[in-house]
């Protein structure tokens, strides 16, 4: 979370590239997003973020995984966690499970 006081925003290394997502366990899915950055993302609960790039087979980019959202939790310093709250109807829930996040990042 920055400081009330920074007017100009924060200073992070944006936008931040998406290695692996999972949504729920990957196949049964929940409201909660798991997402691993390829290197360090420096975000703290509570943050903003926008998520953008997530392709589904089935769907393509029009997914409620792409969203602006708040981190609920912070794994390590490379997986956090967000909530979606759009329709997960007929999503894939994980990489493994066909999602492309060749192009996926997370920004503040």
């Amino acid at each position: 979370r920055r400081p009330e006081f920074e007017i100009v925003g924060a200073f992070l290394n944006d936008p931040v590239k998406i290695s692996d997502f999972i949504c729920g366990d990957g196949t049964t899915l929940s409201n909660v997003c798991t997402v691993t950055t390829n290197i360090d993302h420096k975000l703290n609960l509570g943050t903003p973020i926008r998520i953008k790039g997530i392709v589904s087979s089935t769907k393509g980019d029009e997914i409620a995984y792409n969203t602006t959202a708040i981190v609920t939790a912070v794994l390590n310093s490379t997986q956090f966690t967000y909530v979606i709250t759009g329709d997960r109807t007929g999503l894939l829930g994980s990489v493994a499970n066909g999602l492309n996040v060749a192009n996926a990042t997370v920004t503040v």
